[in-house]
C-alpha cells in the first residue's frame, strides 16, 4: 500500500470517525441533553445566536444573575468564528451537536498534520491523532464544549511552526497566528492558558534552531493573541477590577479541589477503577499507546525526534505532578502563588498537557518501531531508580487521603471489565508488537499494523463512548418549551420584564426534565426568561455581596433565604416577580408571597411588591424621610440617601424599548431624581439624557442609577464597554502587523538567505548564479555546500533577483 493511500485513509478516518461514532447526532435524530449540555451551553448558544441573527453584537446576557456580561465571560465563545457561522445557519441544539463532532474531527486533523510535519510514518501520525482526539481526557470533557473548541488549535499551531522552520513560507506564520487566535477565542480560560503554556514552551525549547528563525514565530503567535483581544480584553478588565467573582478565589483548598490522586496512576491501565463521574480526572490514552510510551524511553533516537522525546517526557512528568495538586504540595504552592494561575481550580485539567504529550510520544515510538530503531535494555542503575520511584509512588498512593470530590480507587480482581480486559489487551498487544518485529513479509506486517490500529480505536471507543452516549435524547427536548414557560406565555406575563427566582434548583441537573420545568441553572435563558440566579463559574461580585452570599455562582438558593427581610428586599429591587419551587417545598414562601399556580411538579408564587424594571427615587431630604424603611431607601456611592415614596410618586416613567442591553425610556421628575435600572452595575454601561452623556452610578452597591434633572427627558441606557472597542482596535492593528510581517521586503530577503543556509546546513546543494531566482521554490543548484561551510555563504540580490555567493 503506497504512502499516499495511507495518508488518504488516515485523513478520512480521522475526519469521518466522529460522524460515524455519533451518527444519530450527525443525522439530527439525537442530541445530548444532560448536565452542562442542557443547563449551561445550550442557553448560552441560544443567547449568542439571537444576537447575531438580529445583527448586533451579543455583549450582554440579561437572563442570569440579573444581568451579566456575555462576551467577557468567555465560555460562550461569542466571537469564535465557527460558532458564528453555525449559529447563523442552524438552530442552537444543532450547533451544540455539530460543534462537538466538528471539533473532534479538527482535533484529530490538527495533530495528524503536526505529526506528519515531523516526518513520521502515516500510521504513527494516525496513532497520535487518535490518542489525543479520542483519549480519556477529550471524551470525559465532551460536555465541556469550551474545552473541545480549544483542542484542535494546539496541533495546528505546532504544524505551522514546523512548516515555517522547514519551508519559510509565510502562510505558515498566518497559520500560527490564526490558530492561536482561535485558541484564545475558544472560551475556556483555564484550558486556553494551559494550551498557550504548552505551545510557548514548545516554540522555545522543543526544537533547536537559530534565534532569528524563531523570532517571526513568536511575533506571529503574539499577533494571534492580539487578534482575539475583543473577547479577552473585556474579561481581563472585569477580572482586574474585581467585578467578577470566582468560586474559592484566594483559597488554596478550593484551588486544589479535584486533584489527581496518586492512586489514579493505575487508571492509565485500568481506567474503570475510578468510581463516580468521569468529568474531571481521566487521562486514559489506551493500552497500545501506553506500551509505546514506555518503549520510547529506551529507544535510540537522535536529532529532532530525540530532542522532542526529551521535551515531551518532561511535560509528561510535570503535567502529572501539576494535576496532582494538593497531593504534591511544593508544586501546588508555587502555582497558588503565581498570578492568574493561582486563581484557577481543578488541577486535574493539567491532564490536557499529559494527554497531548502522551499522544506525541506514542506516535514517535511507533514511528521508530516501524523503522526498526534499536531498543536498549535499562541499566541496573536505572532499574534500581525505577524500583525506588515505583515503591515511593505506591506508598504515596496508599497514605494519601481521599476526599468527597475524589472517590477511592477500586480494582476488584474478579472483574473482567475493570481488571481482566486491560491486562488481556496489554499482554496481547505486546505479543503483536513483538510478532511485527519478527515478521519480514510486507503483507503480514501491514496486516499486523492494521490489527494494532483497530485494537487501539476499539479500546478508546469502548471506554469513551459510554461516558456520554446515555445522555442522548430527541431534539424535541430543546424545541419544546416547559410547562412553566407555557403558563407564563398564556397569561402574557412575559410582556412585562420581570425576573424569576428558582429555589432549591440544583446545579447538578441530572434530573433534566424537572430542572427544565423549574427553569433552573440557565434553562430560563433558552426561553427568554430573566432570572436572578445563574449557572456559571463567574458572576457579578456585587450581586453576591448584596445577597449576603445567598445567591452563589452555581445558582442554588434555599427556601430558608426567604426568611431574611434583606434578601426579600433584594428580590424586590431586582424585579423578581415570580418564584418557582418544587411542589411541596413552598411552605416558607406562603408567608410572604401569593401562590398562583402549580405546573408539572413546580409551584409558582407571585411577588406583588416587586419593583418594575425602571423606577425612580428622589432625595430623602426632599421627600421628608429621615432614614425611612429599609425597603425604600437607596444609597449612592457618596452615601446620599434616596427614597421611592410609596404613594404620590413625584415622577412618571414610560418604558419605550427594552432589549436587555439597551433601554430607552421617557421620564418626568418634579425635582431632582435618580432613575434606577434594576440590573447589575457592571463597568461598560453608558447612559444619555436627551443625547448628552451622564454617568451610571452604583446604587445600593449593585443597581444602576442615572441622574435625571427635573422635567421631561429621554433616557437611553446601553451596554457598550470601551474595552471591547479597544480590543477591536488591537485586533485590527494586529491584523495589519501580521500582513506587514508576511509582506515586509526585508523579511523576504531574509527568508531567501535563510532557506539557502538551512538547506546547505542539512547537507543539500547551495544554489547560485544569475539565473537562480529566489522566488522559485525549486532553485537551480550548481554550487556545493562545501563552499558555504568552508567560508562562503549565499546572498539574495534584490536588484538582480538572483542568488550570489559572498564571503563570510
Amino acid at each position: 500500500m503506497s504512502r499516499r493511500i495511507l495518508n488518504s485513509l488516515g485523513l478520512l478516518s480521522l475526519i469521518g470517525l466522529p460522524f460515524l461514532a455519533f451518527w444519530p447526532v450527525a443525522a439530527g435524530q439525537r442530541i445530548w441533553a444532560v448536565g452542562d449540555f442542557a443547563a449551561y451551553h445550550h442557553p448560552l448558544l441560544t443567547i449568542s445566536a439571537q444576537g447575531w441573527r438580529k445583527g448586533h453584537l451579543p455583549l450582554w446576557n440579561p437572563y442570569i444573575f440579573g444581568g451579566t456580561p456575555l462576551l467577557a465571560a468567555q465560555q460562550a465563545g461569542v466571537l469564535y468564528p465557527l460558532n458564528i457561522l453555525m449559529e447563523l445557519a442552524l438552530p442552537p441544539w444543532q450547533v451544540l451537536g455539530l460543534s462537538i463532532l466538528a471539533h473532534l474531527a479538527l482535533t484529530g486533523l490538527g495533530v495528524w498534520l503536526y505529526l506528519r510535519s515531523l516526518g513520521l510514518h502515516p500510521a504513527a501520525a494516525w496513532m497520535g491523532s487518535i490518542v489525543f482526539a479520542w483519549g480519556g481526557f477529550t471524551m470525559s470533557h465532551l460536555g465541556h464544549i469550551g474545552i473541545l473548541r480549544a483542542l484542535p488549535w494546539i496541533g495546528f499551531s505546532l504544524h505551522g511552526f514546523h512548516r515555517w522552520i522547514d519551508s519559510a513560507r509565510f502562510r505558515h506564520l498566518m497559520e500560527i497566528s490564526f490558530s492561536v487566535a482561535f485558541l484564545c477565542l475558544s472560551g475556556y480560560v483555564q484550558i486556553v492558558l494551559y494550551s498557550l503554556l504548552l505551545i510557548a514552551t514548545y516554540f522555545v525549547f522543543a526544537f533547536r534552531a537559530p534565534l532569528a528563525w524563531k523570532i517571526p514565530v513568536w511575533l506571529a503567535a503574539g499577533l494571534g493573541i492580539g487578534l482575539s483581544a475583543p473577547q479577552w480584553l473585556p474579561g481581563v478588565e472585569l477580572w482586574v477590577a474585581r467585578e467578577y467573582l470566582r468560586p474559592g478565589e484566594g483559597n488554596f483548598s478550593a484551588m486544589t479541589g479535584y486533584s489527581f490522586h496518586p492512586a489514579y496512576l493505575a487508571t492509565l491501565l485500568f481506567p474503570r477503577g475510578r468510581a463516580g463521574t468521569f468529568a474531571e480526572m481521566v487521562g486514559y490514552v489506551g493500552v497500545i499507546p501506553l506500551i509505546m510510551i514506555l518503549l520510547s524511553v529506551f529507544m535510540d533516537l537522535e536529532g529532532r525526534l530525540g530532542h522532542l522525546r526529551r521535551f515531551f517526557v518532561w511535560w509528561l512528568v510535570v503535567s502529572l505532578l501539576l494535576a496532582m495538586g494538593r497531593y504534591f504540595p511544593p508544586l501546588a504552592v508555587m502555582v497558588f502563588l503565581t498570578p492568574v494561575f493561582g486563581s484557577l481550580g481543578v488541577p486535574s485539567k493539567h491532564l490536557l498537557e499529559f494527554s497531548f504529550s502522551a499522544a506525541v510520544l506514542s506516535a514517535i515510538a511507533l514511528d521508530a518501531w516501524i523503522r526498526g530503531a534499536a531498543i536498549r535494555w535499562p541499566s541496573w542503575r536505572e532499574i534500581r531508580i525505577g524500583a525506588l520511584v515505583a515503591l515511593a509512588g505506591v506508598g504515596w498512593a496508599w497514605v494519601a487521603p481521599y476526599a468527597p470530590d475524589i472517590p477511592p480507587l477500586r480494582l476488584p480482581l474478579a472483574s473482567w471489565k475493570i481488571v481482566g480486559q486491560p491486562l488481556f489487551l496489554f499482554v496481547g498487544s505486546a505479543g503483536l508488537l513483538l510478532a511485527w518485529r519478527r515478521v519480514k513479509n510486507p503483507v503480514a506486517r501491514r496486516f499486523l499494523l492494521g490489527l494494532l490500529a483497530g485494537i487501539t480505536i476499539w479500546d478508546l471507543l469502548d471506554f469513551g463512548l459510554p461516558i456520554y452516549r446515555p445522555a442522548l435524547t430527541v431534539p424535541e427536548f430543546y424545541e419544546t418549551p416547559p410547562a412553566t414557560i407555557r403558563w407564563l406565555q398564556e397569561r402574557d406575563l412575559l410582556a412585562v420584564p420581570y425576573r424569576i427566582l428558582s429555589l432549591e434548583a440544583t446545579g447538578h441537573m441530572l434530573e433534566r426534565g424537572l430542572g427544565k420545568t423549574l427553569l433552573a441553572a440557565n434553562y430560563n435563558a433558552a426561553y427568554g426568561v430573566e432570572s436572578v440566579i445563574g449557572h456559571d463559574g463567574l458572576m457579578p461580585r456585587r450581586l453576591f455581596v448584596a445577597s449576603g452570599g445567598k445567591i452563589p455562582p452555581w445558582g442554588y438558593v434555599t427556601s430558608d433565604a426567604i426568611e431574611d427581610p434583606g434578601f426579600r428586599a433584594l428580590l424586590d429591587q431586582m424585579s423578581v416577580g415570580y418564584l418557582l419551587v418544587r411542589s411541596g417545598r413552598g411552605e416558607r414562601l406562603l408567608k410572604h408571597y401569593r401562590r398562583v399556580a402549580e405546573v408539572d411538579g413546580v409551584e409558582i408564587y407571585r411577588n406583588e411588591t416587586a419593583r418594575p424594571r425602571l423606577f425612580g427615587v428622589v432625595p430623602a431630604e426632599n421627600a421628608g424621610v429621615a432614614g425611612g424603611s429599609a425597603r425604600v431607601v437607596f444609597a449612592d456611592p457618596q452615601g446620599r440617601l434616596w427614597v421611592d415614596p410609596p404613594v404620590a410618586k413625584p415622577y412618571r416613567i414610560r418604558l419605550l424599548e427594552y432589549s436587555g442591553d439597551r433601554v430607552v425610556a421617557q421620564t418626568s421628575f418634579a425635582g431632582e431624581g435618580l432613575l434606577i435600572h434594576s440590573a447589575n452595575w457592571v463597568r461598560g454601561w453608558r447612559a444619555w439624557v436627551d443625547g448628552k452623556p451622564v454617568p451610571v452610578i452604583p446604587v445600593n452597591g449593585f443597581l444602576q442609577g442615572i441622574p435625571v434633572p427635573p422635567g421631561e427627558h429621554g433616557v437611553v441606557l446601553e451596554y457598550a464597554p470601551v474595552s471591547f472597542w479597544l480590543g477591536a482596535g488591537i485586533a485590527c492593528l494586529s491584523l495589519m502587523m501580521l500582513i506587514a510581517l508576511c509582506g515586509f521586503p526585508g523579511l523576504i530577503l531574509w527568508k531567501a538567505n535563510r532557506m539557502i543556509q538551512y538547506r546547505c546546513s542539512m547537507g543539500g546543494p547551495c544554489p547560485t548564479g544569475e539565473g537562480s531566482s529566489a522566488s522559485s521554490h525549486h532553485l537551480r543548484r550548481d554550487l556545493s555546500c562545501d563552499r558555504l561551510l568552508s567560508g562562503t555563504a549565499c546572498r539574495y540580490s534584490r536588484s538582480s533577483g538572483s542568488i550570489r555567493p559572498r564571503a563570510l
